[in-house]
This record gives structure tokens, sequence and C-alpha cells, in this order.
């Protein structure tokens, strides 16, 4: 193994799939990618590639899945695989579990032989083990702690992607919008006062979409737009920029005494109009819908 061996793990609980990054050095301990003791995730293999790809790593071609909404111990060495899977993302942010403890390094055994590895097991004679009472509350104790680990680490996840430049650059193109990439930066000039820019950061925390960054508006990952009633939607950036090339997004401008001190987008089926109700003396929003043909040489409509 080089010392960038990683492999991409998926992980499904509560009927939902999770991508994480292992990585094996050739020297230290196994883990899984993390920030500040957060491990990194993903909602797709997919975006875990493009994160790889954009730190000039590569996964193993193979992606192992754990399901741990079949947790059962009577497949020996399925339930000793996510035992290990599970210690090494504890231990890749200092957490506790319980199966490290030297009182479960005798059930660990009883599994490890159970899973009849070749190396191990040279009789020819399949083992199957028997779990008495103790053993039994002790498997319990250990499943109850794997699903409290997993659960932490997702719920606490720094849900991490990269945009893909090439791909945003090659769509807004066909519509004729102006793009210019600058290292991790790219820049779509959607009217002479409007450009929103795409940022991949090193930190993944960091990636997001703003229109300044001076200004307080920006997005991590999927955008979200909701009416003063709660109904929503959820866009990924490719079905975002959908949208706004079919006029679907507009474009807030927000003035302070003439000044432009804010831009954000709001999606013309879920605004809110209570944000007209709290506008002060002095305050201003201008509403701009931007509709772009799909030709090269076409011009943006501004409604």
């Amino acid at each position: 193994m080089s010392e960038n061996f990683c492999e991409i793990v998926g992980f499904v609980l509560e009927s939902e799939k999770y991508f994480l990054i292992w990585c094996s050095p050739d020297e230290g301990d196994d883990y899984f990618e993390n920030y500040s003791s957060r491990v990194v995730a993903f909602r797709d293999k997919k975006s875990a590639d493009d994160y790889l790809r954009s730190k000039n790593r590569k996964a193993d071609k193979c992606t192992t899945v754990f399901d741990f909404d079949a947790l059962d111990f009577s497949d020996c060495s399925d339930f000793l695989d996510k035992w290990n899977i599970i210690d090494d993302l504890a231990k890749s942010v200092s957490r506790d579990f319980i199966g490290n403890g030297d009182d479960f390094t005798p059930l660990y055994s009883k599994f490890v032989r159970g899973s009849n590895l070749p190396a191990l097991n040279t009789s020819g004679k399949i083992y199957t083990p028997a779990f008495d009472a103790e053993e039994l509350e002790q498997i319990e104790s250990v499943k109850r702690d794997m699903l409290n680990v997993l659960k932490s680490m997702l719920s606490n996840a720094v849900f991490a992607f990269h945009y893909d430049f090439a791909l945003i650059k090659d769509f807004l193109s066909e519509y004729g919008v102006k793009v210019e990439v600058e290292e991790n930066v790219l820049s779509a000039f959607l009217a002479d006062d409007i450009c929103i820019r795409f940022y991949n950061a090193e930190d993944p925390i960091d990636v997001r979409c703003a229109f300044c960054s001076d200004w307080d508006w920006h997005c991590h990952g999927d955008f979200y737009f909701f009416d003063e009633n709660g109904v929503g939607i959820q866009l990924g950036y490719l079905d975002f920029l959908e949208e706004l090339v079919a006029g679907n997004i507009l474009i807030c401008l927000e003035y302070r005494n003439g000044k432009l001190c804010e831009i954000r987008p709001a999606h013309i089926k879920y605004f809110d109009k209570s944000d007209f109700e709290y506008l002060e003396n002095g305050e201003e929003l201008r509403i701009r819908r931007l509709k772009f043909k799909k030709r090269r040489t076409e011009k943006t409509e501004t409604e």
C-alpha cells in the first residue's frame, strides 16, 4: 500500500446511505478522513471521488458498503467486519467505543474464530461459535454502541463535496454565460452587475457558493428555498443552475440608503413574501429575473 491508499466506504443507517473515506497509511493506524474531529462524509460516491480527485488522490476501485440496518451477529464474518470498521471510525475522532474494552476481547476473539478465515482455521472444519447468556448480553451492548458511534459520527459529520468546475462551465456556456476559472474559484457572470461564485476550498467546511465574499449570504452544499408557509424545495448545485437558466430563480438585491449590500437568490415558486414586511426606512429590495436561451450567442433576457 502507498501512503495515499484509501477506499470509499458506504454505510446504510435507517435506510439512508452515506459515504466516508477510509485511509490506510504505511505507518500508523487506519483512520477515516476527518476535520477537527468530525468525519468527512458524502451523500453519494461520485462526490467522494470528486473530493479525492481535487486533492490528487484516488480510491481503490472497490467500494464496501456496510448495512447497519441489518446488524446480525449470526454471520460472524459480517459482524466482525462491522465491529472493526466502527473501531476505526471511533479511533479516527478519539471517541470511546465499548468494543475496544479489554472485557470484550474474549468475545471479539470468538468472532474471529467464527469467521473461519483460511489463514487461521487450517483444520478444514467449520467452527460455529455458541454464546452463553453473558456473551449474548455483551453482543447486545456492542451492537447498541456500534449504532451509537455511527449515529453520533454522521450527525456531526462534515458533508463535503467539491464543485465540478468543468461541468458547470460546459453547462453555462451553452446558454452564453461568461465563465472564468481562477485556481479554486469559478465566476459566472449572469448580468453586468450580478456574478455568482463557486469556491472549492481546501477546508471542506469552506466549500461554498456566494455572490460576494464580503456579504452574508452563502450556501454550503444544497440550496433550500421556502415560502411563508414552510413549503420548500431542495436543489443540488446543478439543479439550481438548471432552475436559474429556466428563469425560476429570482435574484434579490437589497439596498440600504442607495448602496447595494446584499445579493441572494429566491425561488419563484417558494418565495417568502414576508421579506417585504421587514424593510425599514432607507432599505429597498429589488427583484430581478434572469432567463437564458440555449444558444451560445444569445444574450441574457432581463426582466
